[in-house]
C-alpha cells in the first residue's frame, strides 16, 4: 500500500469556500486557467505551480495536501499443480480466496466424471491457512486419490495466484479501510500438455503452455477469466500444428525453438506419449514398413 499526497481536492474545496472560479484563481495567482485544472485534476505537483496557487488563497502548500491510500499489486505467479503436495505450494502464496473452474474442453461424457471429483477435492480449501500445518497436510492426503484420477485422465491445475491491496468497507459511510497483500488463488482444470490462444481458428496470437514461467502466457489466462474473450485450445501443441499448420503463430517463451528452429522436440514428445524416444522411432519404422514405398 502506497501512501500519496494530492492537492486537487482542497485546491477545489478552498476555491469554492471563496467563490472563486477557475478563471479567477488563476488570474489571482497569475497563472494560466489550465494550470489551475490540472491541479484540481490532481494532473500536476509542480511546484511553482501549487506554490502560485496555495499563496493565491492565502495557504501554504501542505494546506493543500491530502493524503490517500494507493493500492498497489504484486506480479501474478503461476504453478502448474500435477500431484496433491502441490496444492500447499498455492496456499502458502494465496489464501484469502479461492475459486476453480473446468477451464479446458472436455471430452464428451468425461464431465460428469470430472465434477464429482472437483468438488471432493475443492470441498474443504476453504478451511486451509499456511500457518497450520497439520490441517494443511491431512487435506492433502484426503484429496491425493481424486487429483492422481484427473491426472490420469490426462487433466492437472493451473493455478494463477494473485495478490494485490484492497479497500474493505468501514462501519461509518464512505469509510475505506485499507488491507494490504489481499491474496486470491485461481484453481484451472487444464489438460496436462495443452495448448492454447486467443481469439479464433484464424487468430495471429501467439501458442502458449499452461506455463508457471511466461508472464504473458500467465497475463493472458488472467486476462481471460476477466473478460469475455474467445480462446483456442489444444490437448497438446502437436494438435495446434495438426490444426493450424503454418499459420500458427508460436510464443517464444512457451516455445523455444532449437538451432534448427524446431519448437517441439523429443522431450515433448516423450511426455505427451508417455513412449520413450526409441520406441517412437520404432513405431515410425513399423507405420513406414505398412505404407509400403512410396
Amino acid at each position: 500500500m502506497r501512501r500519496e499526497y494530492r492537492y486537487g481536492r482542497r485546491t477545489r474545496d478552498l476555491r469554492l469556500q471563496r467563490g472563486w472560479t477557475q478563471e479567477h484563481l488563476a488570474e489571482v495567482a497569475g497563472v494560466d486557467v489550465r494550470t489551475v485544472q490540472r491541479v484540481e485534476r490532481d494532473q500536476t505537483a509542480g511546484p511553482e505551480a501549487l506554490m502560485a496557487v496555495a499563496d493565491a488563497l492565502g495557504v501554504e502548500v501542505k494546506d493543500l495536501q491530502k493524503a490517500y491510500w494507493v493500492a498497489e499489486r504484486k506480479p501474478l505467479r503461476a504453478l502448474t499443480i500435477r500431484r496433491a503436495q502441490d496444492f500447499a505450494e498455492v496456499i502458502r502464496r494465496a489464501h484469502h480466496e479461492y475459486t476453480y473452474q473446468i477451464y479446458a474442453p472436455l471430452r464428451s461424457g468425461t464431465e460428469d466424471e470430472v465434477k464429482p471429483l472437483m468438488n471432493e477435492i475443492f470441498a474443504d480449501i476453504w478451511a486451509m491457512e499456511p500457518g497450520d500445518e497439520m490441517l494443511l497436510e491431512s487435506w492433502i492426503d484426503s484429496i491425493a486419490t481424486p487429483v492422481d484420477e484427473l491426472r490420469r485422465d490426462g487433466l492437472v491445475f493451473y493455478s494463477i495466484q494473485e495478490q494485490r491491496d484492497v479497500f474493505l468497507k468501514g462501519r461509518n459511510p464512505g469509510e475505506r479501510i485499507p488491507m494490504e497483500d489481499w491474496t486470491r488463488a485461481y484453481f484451472l482444470l487444464v489438460s496436462e500438455h495443452g495448448a492454447f490462444h486467443l481469439g479464433d481458428q484464424h487468430s495471429t496470437e501467439p501458442l502458449h503452455r499452461f506455463s508457471d514461467t511466461c508472464q504473458e502466457a500467465i497475463q493472458t489466462v488472467y486476462r481471460t477469466l476477466h473478460e469475455e474473450f474467445m480462446v483456442g485450445q489444444f490437448d497438446t501443441p502437436v494438435h495446434a500444428m495438426a490444426t493450424r499448420g503454418d499459420s500458427l503463430r508460436w510464443c517464444d517463451s512457451c516455445f523455444p525453438p532449437d538451432a534448427s528452429g524446431v519448437r517441439i522436440g523429443w522431450n515433448d514428445l516423450e511426455a505427451i506419449t508417455g513412449r520413450s524416444k526409441l520406441e517412437l522411432l520404432s513405431l515410425l519404422e513399423e507405420t513406414a514398413d505398412l505404407r509400403g514405398p512410396s
